[in-house]
């Protein structure tokens, strides 16, 4: 079933609206925006068959938005299982990485003022 133009913008700002929330990675958020559009499209598309019209409205998903719980919702049930969270580095693995960089570099030179 075919979407009217309003209804499309309105989907696609909503679903970005919800992922902006959440730091993603690009494979989970190509997927989940996948996700949330064929939710809100499938439910939207219920409503409409069940009003007896042939398109989708702006009004049958956001009518499906609140259904699902709102936008808080719908990220809960399928954007924050996948988030990453922030996690703080220790000040010993900074340091750790920072002395096998120093090796690395004066491997590096040693090799390039050998030749």
């Amino acid at each position: 079933m075919q979407m009217t133009t309003e209804a499309r913008t309105w989907l696609d700002s909503t679903v970005r609206r919800i992922l902006a929330r959440h730091p993603l990675g690009d494979a989970e958020r190509a997927g989940i925006t996948y996700e949330l559009m064929s939710h809100l499209h499938a439910a939207g598309e219920a409503r409409a068959t069940a009003a007896g019209r042939s398109e989708v409205a702006r009004e049958d998903l956001e009518a499906a938005l609140l259904e699902a719980g709102g936008e808080n919702g719908l990220a809960a049930a399928f954007v924050e299982p996948l988030a990453k969270p922030v996690e703080r580095v220790l000040f010993g693995r900074r340091l750790g990485a920072y002395v096998i960089d120093m090796i690395i570099v004066f491997i590096g030179i040693g090799l390039i003022q050998q030749l």
